[in-house]
């Protein structure tokens, strides 16, 4: 009973900087192009690919402009591999003709793999990528862990030649995990000045569950992790992963990877979105969140990596 004053102090204390923002100075600004400019700095020629996370938001795909716009953020990023979380049979449908499959109509992504949800309807992800993905499987881990409410969808991505790719002739396979860990919310939607902190516990251990089902260990674990920095799946993945967070490597604390609507008019600004990388295998160039997709489209913003071998 003496530490709940402590909990209640901490939980205000985070609730209250997520109501904080920049007052209009040193604003925050990425574009893609940004990574190109990176490497041109640094003078370097490694072997590397571009990786996006981003929640689309199952109810968006009903919004034309929406959807549009989301659209328009995994193609401009030119990024190539997509991890999308909360996709279903109609984001699938919207992003055929959004962002077409076919070459000859401009598209970039021949492969891809929805998984639709099969309960909660928040709960569906998708992979595309410009290289073929030689294997998935879903991680069901609403059956071993107790309050996981999301799947993991994991697959092996050939990573072969390309402008990107040099020499040509080498051919790598990663191992990528795209997560939607446990909201932090009640079961029945609720949520409290403590729900963050109370459900963290099961964040840590769909992480660890999630490990244990691949002793072989992940070169990319991304998407919607559900808690900020420092959170104790993300420390979980660090410590008995050997995976690095690309975005609070890159990214100023400042900038936010979500908004959601508050009290009075006010908004909620927390980085829920992580790009998760094996530090032994991999290095991050450069990490951002892309700017302009504030508002308009997802609540979540498009997270893009450049990781080199």
């Amino acid at each position: 009973m003496k530490c709940q004053p402590m909990n209640f102090v901490k939980d205000l204390r985070d609730l209250l900087a997520q109501l904080s923002f920049p007052l209009g100075f040193n604003v925050y600004k990425f574009s893609p192009v940004d990574l190109t400019a990176l490497m041109e700095e640094k003078q370097t020629c490694q072997r590397f690919f571009d990786i996006l996370t981003y929640n689309v938001e199952c109810n968006t795909a009903q919004n034309v402009s929406a959807a549009e716009k989301v659209a328009m953020a995994i193609t401009q990023s030119n990024a190539d591999v997509i991890l999308l979380q909360e996709t279903n049979p109609t984001w699938e449908l919207k992003l055929s003709c959004l962002v077409p499959v076919d070459s000859a109509q401009g598209g970039r992504y021949p492969y891809r793999y929805f998984h639709h949800p099969t309960g909660r309807p928040a709960g569906g992800l998708a992979v595309f990528s410009v290289w073929p993905i030689s294997a998935s499987s879903v991680l069901d881990l609403t059956g071993t862990v107790e309050g996981s409410v999301f799947p993991v969808l994991v697959v092996n991505i050939c990573i072969g030649a390309g402008a990107k790719m040099k020499p040509s002739n080498q051919h790598r396979t990663i191992s990528v995990a795209n997560v939607h860990l446990r909201p932090p919310l009640e079961l029945d939607g609720s949520a409290s000045l403590s729900t963050a902190r109370t459900t963290s516990s099961i964040r840590d251990a769909e992480a660890r569950e999630l490990l244990r089902s691949h002793p072989g260990g992940f070169d990319v674990v991304a998407g919607d992790f559900n808690e900020q920095d420092g959170g104790l799946a993300l420390l979980r993945l660090a410590s008995d992963g050997g995976l690095s967070n690309a975005l609070a490597e890159h990214v100023p604390a400042r900038k936010e990877t979500h908004r959601w609507p508050f009290f009075f008019g006010t908004m909620l600004r927390k980085r829920l979105d992580h790009i998760m990388y094996a530090r032994s295998k991999l290095l991050c160039l450069g990490c951002g969140v892309m700017t302009g997709y504030e508002e308009g489209a997802s609540d979540h913003q498009p997270v893009l990596a450049r990781l080199a071998f």
